[in-house]
């Protein structure tokens, strides 16, 4: 017999009740809560907890007063079942969904962006043509960097910006926009032709991420120029960064494609990047593995030729 992990051997053991019951304690706090969402007894869930614990050989919780908490096994452990319950609840998806005529489930991810401006207008359209498609949205809770989070197997396919560098990625290319400076109406630099990366100097910089990316303002913007703004904020999706500028706390740069909604709205200002711009190509990626018939594969195409037959203005509503 090959020698295994203990971890994998540990997994082995564990069937999906035991993992469920990690999960709905955790996000519960208490037995009677998390009984009442499982479905069971109080009693028959305080027996699967022992049960979990007497498998692993070691303490999974903590009780605090009438609140569970999980110990520090318990909360590595507690992050691997979330994740293969989810897996499970996606493989019982897709085993159901041929029943009723429909694909397996497709995870996508706009990452900071999000899908929830435009996602809604392809499927109604494509609902409309009688075409259904299970889809996940997970934009930026995939916890991860996107391309990993994708090479990883958390989603199947993503909207983003700039080229893959992992020869695991696909990339179909799907626009070209612009990154544009966005700041308050009353900003002091609102009546800039452009803006340079001196002007950032001394700012407050509104941003979905502190690492900086191949393609974007940091690489082409901030490292050649060797100047940088006075703070760095970072703020989760580019929604609230939008909210933040527009209540003047900060001035930030993003893609144009998303951002020219609020601007028509008159919640924002944005400026061109340098004399020149700074341009960036998007793309839809998925596993460059994916076979040709594939859900996420055919799934990306047609979004792509969606993109294609919308631009210029993606997001907004066709006129009557």
């Amino acid at each position: 017999m090959p020698e295994t992990s203990a971890g994998i051997f540990l997994a082995t053991r564990l069937d999906t009740r035991i993992l469920r019951t990690l999960v709905a304690v955790q996000d519960y706090g208490t037995l009677s809560k998390a009984a009442e969402a499982l479905g069971v007894t109080q009693s028959a869930l305080s027996h699967q907890i022992r049960e979990a614990e007497r498998q692993c050989g070691a303490q999974l919780f903590r009780r605090v007063g009438r609140r569970l908490h999980l110990t520090p096994l318990g909360d590595q452990l507690q992050d691997s079942a979330r994740r293969i319950v989810a897996e499970i609840a996606r493989a019982e998806d897709n085993l159901e969904n041929p029943r009723h005529g429909m694909g397996p489930v497709v995870r996508v991810s706009g990452g900071a962006y999000g899908c929830h401006e435009w996602m809604p207008r392809y499927l109604a359209q494509r609902r409309n043509e009688g075409v259904e498609q299970p889809i996940e949205l997970l934009d930026n809770a995939i916890g991860q960097p996107m391309f990993k989070a994708l090479t990883d197997g958390k989603v199947d396919v993503i909207l983003t910006g700039g080229a893959p560098r992992d020869r695991r990625v696909e990339a179909i290319p799907v626009f070209a926009d612009e990154l544009m400076a966005v700041m308050a109406p009353n900003h002091a630099l609102r009546s800039r032709s452009h803006v340079e990366a001196a002007d950032f100097g001394g700012q407050t910089y509104l941003t979905y991420s502190t690492v900086s990316e191949m393609d974007f303002e940091g690489e082409r913007l901030f490292r050649p120029s060797k100047v940088s703004p006075k703070r760095f904020l970072r703020v989760g999706t580019v929604e609230a960064i939008v909210a933040m500028v527009a209540e003047g706390l900060g001035l930030s740069i993003l893609s144009a494609w998303a951002v020219r909604p609020a601007e028509r709205r008159g919640r924002i200002k944005l400026k061109r990047v340098t004399r020149n711009g700074l341009d960036v190509t998007w793309n839809l990626c998925i596993r460059a593995a994916e076979p040709a018939d594939s859900a996420a594969r055919l799934l990306a195409e047609d979004m792509a030729q969606w993109w294609a037959d919308h631009r210029p203005n993606p997001l907004r509503a066709p006129r009557k």
